[in-house]
């Protein structure tokens, strides 16, 4: 995705206090963990069969919110600057190569300096569908798209809400290079190498949010390898793009990251900046960090009768 997600006013929206159709959670409701908390109190506020639309910080789409927060954090940390000075030391080029509604100084603290921004709150879309199938919750629509498009079956055959969310998990699994690179990037290879990417994946937004925290730390020289490494295992996959130049940009993308975490680990505060601020695959890319989410609460027999 070329332009940065943008935020809704944070919202929590009950037509009553007793009970709801629909719930409008949007902008905050990914800060209460565990989401079974708000799962289950959505359960106990909505109609049978009521709506409850929710956005969150999907976690792998957000993974370039996370770098540039450990990028800003390194520049900090290198040149002595203050946050704002900092930011703009760095990523005046990338804000400026994109049309906005806020400014710069809004942005650096929705994002830069958002203490809500962090792996720790952000939600993997496969875990919050299998938590809502157990509260008690259907998906009935997603942006991106939570349903294998793809998948083709006899119209009249009804699936069981186990294989729906077998499906729709497989589907997710797959779609995690395409949340993270904010683009169709989709794993289309065996379930081998999709299992590799996804851990390899899982594990570089883990070590690229602990330099937030830690800029010069330890966890920078897995982050360089494990670039490097991921780079050389997408340009061999299977995957399906609009086409092959979709694949190349992304490909450019992480060696972007490799050379940018590669002058944070040189504490190279020029070479930094020179990378920020002129490579147009770094400055292009901004994740889907932001994903929406419909979910209809089942109806209970049972509980409705009693």
């Amino acid at each position: 995705m070329q332009n940065p997600t943008v935020r809704p006013t944070p919202k929590f929206t009950l037509t009553s206090p007793a009970s709801a159709s629909p719930i409008d959670a949007e902008g905050f409701i990914y800060t209460v963990q565990p989401a079974e908390l708000w799962l289950r109190v959505f359960r106990h506020l909505l109609n049978p069969d009521g709506y409850a639309v929710v956005s969150y910080y999907e976690r792998y789409g957000g993974f370039f919110e996370l770098a540039l927060k450990a990028i800003h954090a390194a520049g900090k940390a290198i040149t002595g600057l203050p946050a704002l000075e900092a930011a703009k030391f760095l990523f005046d080029a990338k804000w400026n190569s994109i049309p906005h509604t806020r400014s710069f100084e809004s942005w650096l603290m929705d994002v830069l300096e958002n203490p809500f921004v962090r792996y720790r709150y952000f939600i993997d879309a496969a875990a919050l569908c299998h938590d809502a199938d157990t509260t008690g919750f259907d998906v009935h629509a997603a942006w991106p798209s939570y349903r294998d498009t793809l998948d083709v079956y006899w119209h009249k055959k009804i699936l069981s809400g186990d294989e729906k969310l077998r499906r729709t998990v497989q589907h997710l699994h797959r779609s995690r290079l395409s949340f993270l690179g904010g683009q169709k990037l989709y794993l289309a290879g065996d379930a081998e190498t999709v299992d590799l990417i996804s851990s390899s994946l899982e594990q570089l937004v883990r070590d690229v949010d602990a330099l937030i925290d830690d800029p010069l730390g330890n966890s920078l020289t897995a982050v360089i390898s494990n670039l490097a490494s991921l780079r050389e295992t997408i340009q061999a996959s299977d995957i399906i793009a609009d086409d092959v130049t979709a694949v190349e940009a992304f490909t450019d993308t992480l060696t972007s990251l490799f050379q940018i975490f590669s002058a944070i680990a040189r504490q190279d505060a020029g070479g930094l900046a020179a990378l920020t601020q002129s490579n147009p695959a770094f400055i292009n890319t901004w994740g889907l960090p932001a994903h929406f989410l419909v979910l209809r609460k089942r109806f209970d027999v049972s509980q409705e009768v009693s």
